[in-house]
């Protein structure tokens, strides 16, 4: 039963709300043109671009999963997080956003007209854009199930609130106002995960946590099989190679990352503080939800399983920090405007600007991309229905990533680092990939042949091993379709492919980063607090 907010609590929040009215209309002045909207002007500083980097991974949503994941796993809520983001974040550092940086674009499928072809910018931006909406959807239910469990309310109140939240400083701040915000949001997340755990475990007491839930806490192998009759190692590749992807076709990630004031800042906010802010973030929410499987054990509740994140805010934490858990909460919403302003992004400038309106002035584009947020931030309530029939909030992801959307991977990543790769090889093997063999196994065949499924071993049905299938086809097929068409036509010639084919990132000298800074400062009437 929700336990409701007292008057210490109330304080709290509206505190925070109040702060975070005021912080989204401040930065409403500075927005001038899309790059200003989209990627705050590229005049942020490494260390706010690592913060809001690691906040992209703090919303409601993603706070869940990792308990969710252990209460089912032991402590693969931690494994299964950490080392796809430190591998993602480590791609992008040393090629991939080099080369988005020195063709000058502001969303990432732009770059893939750049370096394959227009149908593959197309087959990027809609994707993604269905991805980030499914993600949006996840931290706007862990909201809801928050302000349920909690405050009270219903489910659907819930979802209003949760939009209605994140929606105002996103649409007047853009993603200036999202990435400062995440400072606090990550500093507020990590404080908050850290002293759960410490209250939760004191609740059942240390005696008991050591003697009953450590055993299930394993480092190496988890307490039962992830997926059965199935070696945990591989299923947890197969799950590595679904996570992949998340840092690097996310729009969000690249949007933060460009946002930065050189490529070598860029590049430096991707690894630190990034990664180690990640394991801070998600270690305490992952022991939470083996300590969740022992106070509330399978078939004690109904629903996904990372409820049970909420059940211990509202059984364990004291009057004021109630409050704070749901500033806490409401702090990583910010997240779900910033991957409303980035699948803004990708409609304003890969269809709008590219198909619809070409050539209008930027606050024209600027408009748009505010409308555009403000849609977008209602379309994810759309999947909700469909996403809360999974075991946990993060099974839609997971099921569309691995059949359908984490292709886009292979042509992000070997795209930078030859010419080998033709014009037409990334779409017809991302095609091959998802057509051939995601969407027949994950989509098709288990609602109009079911039992053709049953009778499928689970290595090539089950979502977690999704992936080696599909990422091997489209790889394969890239090749292929490569060899061919250069044979026919000859490589792409070197000169169309200047600064998009990138081998050795270099890295901007002082000076000239800090001529960057400056002329980008100024642009964006930031020198001293004041407009120029």
């Amino acid at each position: 039963m929700a336990r409701g907010l007292l008057l210490g609590d109330w304080v709290v929040l509206a505190a925070y709300l109040g702060g975070l009215a005021v912080y989204g209309y401040f930065f409403k002045r500075f927005i001038k043109s899309t790059e200003d909207y989209f990627i705050a002007g590229r005049v942020m500083p490494w260390w706010i671009v690592g913060f809001s980097l690691a906040a992209i991974a703090l919303d409601a949503g993603d706070q869940q999963v990792p308990a969710g994941l252990s209460y089912n796993f032991g402590l693969a809520g931690l494994f299964l997080f950490v080392p796809s983001c430190v591998a993602g974040s480590f791609l992008l550092s040393m090629y991939i956003i080099p080369s988005l940086w020195r063709q000058g674009v502001i969303t990432n499928a732009s770059w893939l007209e750049r370096r394959y072809n227009l149908a593959m910018r197309q087959w990027g931006a809609w994707l993604q854009m269905l991805q980030r909406t499914v993600v949006m959807s996840s931290a706007i239910t862990g909201m809801a199930f928050l302000f349920q469990h909690v405050v009270g309310t219903e489910f659907w109140e819930g979802v209003l609130l949760a939009v209605a939240i994140s929606g105002f400083m996103t649409i007047m701040g853009g993603m200036f106002a999202v990435s400062a915000s995440e400072i606090y949001t990550m500093i507020l997340g990590i404080f908050f995960g850290w002293t759960t755990l410490s209250l939760v475990i004191s609740s059942i007491g240390w005696d008991a946590f050591w003697a009953k839930v450590w055993p299930e806490v394993r480092f190496v192998t988890f307490g039962r099989d992830i997926v059965a009759g199935l070696p945990n190692w591989l299923s947890l590749l197969g799950f590595f190679l679904i996570c992949l992807p998340y840092g690097i076709i996310n729009q969000e990630y690249v949007s933060k990352s460009l946002s930065a004031s050189s490529e070598w800042q860029s590049r430096l906010g991707l690894m630190i503080p990034n990664v180690p802010l990640w394991i801070a973030w998600v270690m305490p929410f992952s022991i939470i939800g083996v300590i969740g499987r022992y106070v509330y054990p399978p078939g004690s509740f109904t629903g996904p399983a990372d409820q049970v994140l909420f059940f211990f805010i509202r059984d364990v934490l004291p009057v004021g920090l109630i409050g704070f858990a749901v500033a806490a909460f409401v702090a990583a919403s910010a997240d779900i405007g910033g991957t409303a302003d980035t699948v803004s992004s990708l409609w304003t400038i890969d269809v709008y600007r590219r198909f619809i309106k070409k050539g209008a002035p930027e606050s024209h584009y600027v408009k748009v991309g505010r409308i555009t947020t403000g849609i977008v931030l209602i379309l994810p309530v759309l999947w909700i229905p469909l996403l809360r029939s999974f075991p946990f909030v993060a099974g839609l992801y997971i099921a569309l990533t691995g059949a359908l959307i984490g292709v886009i991977v292979i042509p992000y990543i070997v795209g930078p680092l030859t010419t080998f790769f033709s014009r037409n090889s990334a779409i017809i093997g991302c095609l091959a990939g998802a057509v051939i063999y995601g969407l027949p196994i994950s989509v098709i065949l288990p609602r109009v042949a079911p039992d053709v499924i049953k009778a499928l071993p689970a290595w090539m049905t089950h979502s977690w091993y999704i992936p080696f299938w599909t990422f091997s086809i489209t790889i394969v097929a890239m090749v292929i379709v490569s060899l061919v068409e250069n044979r026919i036509k000859g490589r792409i010639p070197a000169e169309e492919l200047k600064d998009v084919v990138i081998t050795k990132p270099t890295v901007i000298k002082a000076t000239a980063m800090n001529n960057i800074i400056a002329h980008r400062a100024m642009r964006a009437n930031l020198i001293g607090g004041v407009k120029l």
